[in-house]
């Protein structure tokens, strides 16, 4: 009886408001994961916060840590085709954890290096397990609506604070690096409008506008790397559809959107020659990439062969995981660390994954992206699932 008197509730509702509710009753597993994805929007800004409540920020290891309790004698049903993801991953911390055993420093590098490394393994699989088609469509509306608040609060830090570089990062805050985590924000958000626009199912209008809208915001960030990204997203997601007009006409207004916003680049901040052929081949080839002594991008893993002489087992095996992170907490700031940071390895990830489990875990880490974007080919080619989702995961992936 208490159900119908809702359900009638409900209906007089719409009709009041003229909206559908959209908010549905969820086991508190399902809210976990929800907000774990939520957090990864908020993070930058809470870490801002003074005193204890930048703490919060680990807020998200303490949900995935009761999810993956709370998951454990639990019957989840996976999919047969993402046992090969799920394998590599079991695998792969199989792997680190023998490999530790011999390159023991300190349990607390260990479980730092876990949670540093996992974390992203845990939520995959609580997102895939936990949420289904109409969630993630839920939130990537979300996504679209924060994608225009970011672009508004990225103007006015820029042109009335003055915030310009890696500290312009919109929602994600004006600290150093703040732009890394727009750079990846709005990569989603304009590969899932060229996907749908190139389906049908978005205007052209919207997609040009977004477009050009995170073209902007990178411009004033110095996000040069994001203006190479966008002409890799734009010829994937030509690739994965259909010929139009409409695509043709797209393609080429976002070409001249790319090269607007590399001028602005430049007259912004003098990049003057990055964008030509001798520049991207220097700055690729460097030895460096702050200028500062540290190591270069592409040239990571090489430098760090060279400068720190790395042996054969180390090279094939790794330091052990966690033994060259840092942290904010004394116990896991390794003595690695503390003596090569100045080479900002930790800013690349490919260079991190080499130095702690060397080549075979890279080539493990890498396997499990490649499975995932295989599996989702799979499943576009017999049109399997959500068409959008399986493009977006090989783009992505």
């Amino acid at each position: 009886m208490k159900r119908v008197v809702d359900n009638v509730k409900k209906i007089h509702l719409q009709r009041i408001t003229g909206y559908r509710l959209k908010m549905k009753d969820r086991p508190l597993m399902q809210w976990m994961a929800f907000m774990v994805a939520f957090w990864s929007v908020i993070f930058k800004p809470v870490s801002m916060m003074p005193g204890m409540l930048g703490y919060l920020k680990y807020l998200p290891d303490g949900i995935l840590l009761v999810l993956l309790i709370l998951s454990l004698g639990r019957k989840i049903k996976l999919n047969k085709s993402l046992l090969l993801p799920f394998g590599l991953v079991i695998g792969f911390f199989c792997y680190t954890a023998f490999i530790y055993l011999i390159q023991y420093q300190s349990v607390a590098y260990f479980l730092w290096g876990f949670r540093n490394n996992f974390r992203f393994y845990i939520a995959f699989f609580a997102f895939v397990a936990l949420l289904d088609t109409k969630d993630v469509d839920q939130w990537f509306r979300a996504m679209d609506v924060l994608f225009w608040i970011n672009t508004g609060l990225s103007a006015f830090q820029f042109f009335f604070l003055g915030v310009s570089g890696d500290y312009l990062g919109g929602i994600f805050g004006i600290l150093g690096a703040s732009n890394a985590f727009t750079l990846c924000f709005q990569s989603i958000v304009v590969t899932r409008a060229f996907l749908m626009t190139f389906n049908g199912t978005e205007s052209f209008s919207s997609c040009i506008l977004k477009c050009g809208a995170s073209l902007l915001v990178a411009a004033m960030a110095e996000m040069k790397f994001y203006f190479f990204v966008v002409i890799f997203l734009i010829i994937g997601a030509t690739v994965l559809s259909r010929f139009s007009f409409k695509k043709l006409m797209i393609f080429l207004l976002a070409m001249v959107a790319i090269s607007y916003g590399a001028s602005l680049v430049v007259e912004w901040f003098g990049f003057e020659g990055f964008f030509s052929y001798d520049g991207l081949m220097e700055s690729a080839t460097r030895d460096n990439y702050s200028g500062r002594g540290d190591i270069n991008r592409l040239s990571a893993i090489p430098s760090l062969r060279q400068i720190l002489d790395i042996n054969s087992f180390e090279q094939l095996f790794g330091k052990g995981l966690g033994n060259c992170d840092t942290s904010a907490f004394a116990v896991c700031n390794t003595p690695f660390f503390r003596q090569y940071q100045y080479l900002h390895y930790t800013w690349f990830t490919s260079a991190m994954i080499f130095l702690e489990t060397g080549y075979l875990g890279l080539g493990i880490y890498l396997s499990f992206f490649v499975s995932c974007a295989l599996f989702a080919n799979k499943c576009r080619r017999k049109r399997m699932g959500n068409m959008l989702y399986n493009q977006m995961a090989i783009l992505v992936a």
